[in-house]
C-alpha cells in the first residue's frame, strides 16, 4: 500500500487553507459585528444623553412658567398693596386737613393750650 505523497500534500494544503479562508470571513463577520455594537452602544449612549437634555430643557420651561406665574402673583400683589398704600395716604392727608381745620376752628384756647404743653413738655 503506498501512500498518494500528492493526495496528502493536497488534503494538507486544502485544510490549512480551506480554514484560513473559512477563519478570514468570521474574523471579518466578527469585526462587523463588533462595529455595528460599537456604534450601537454609541448611538445608545447619545440617545441617553438627547433624553437627559430634554428632560433639563422640560424642566427648565416649567421652573420658568413657575417663576412668571410668581412674578405675575406678585406684581399685582403690589400693585394692589401700592394702591392700598396710596389710599392710605390719602386718607391720612385728609385726617391731617381735618385736625387743622379743628385747630383753625378752635383757634384761641386750643392755640394757647397746645402752646404751654409744648413748653411743658421741653423743660
Amino acid at each position: 500500500m503506498s501512500i498518494d505523497w500528492t493526495t496528502v500534500i493536497t488534503a494538507l494544503i486544502g485544510a490549512l487553507f480551506g480554514g484560513s479562508i473559512g477563519t478570514l470571513f468570521l474574523i471579518r463577520y466578527n469585526r462587523q459585528k463588533a462595529k455595528t455594537e460599537a456604534r450601537s452602544a454609541s448611538n445608545k449612549e447619545q440617545e441617553e444623553r438627547i433624553d437627559l437634555g430634554d428632560k433639563y430643557v422640560t424642566h427648565m420651561l416649567d421652573m420658568m412658567q413657575k417663576i412668571y406665574a410668581t412674578t405675575s402673583l406678585t406684581e399685582s400683589s403690589n400693585k394692589d398693596l401700592l394702591s392700598r398704600m396710596e389710599d392710605l395716604g390719602k386718607g391720612l392727608k385728609e385726617v391731617k386737613d381735618e385736625v387743622s381745620s379743628i385747630v383753625t376752628y378752635l383757634n384761641g384756647p386750643y392755640q394757647a393750650f397746645k402752646n404751654e404743653e409744648t413748653a411743658t413738655e421741653e423743660k
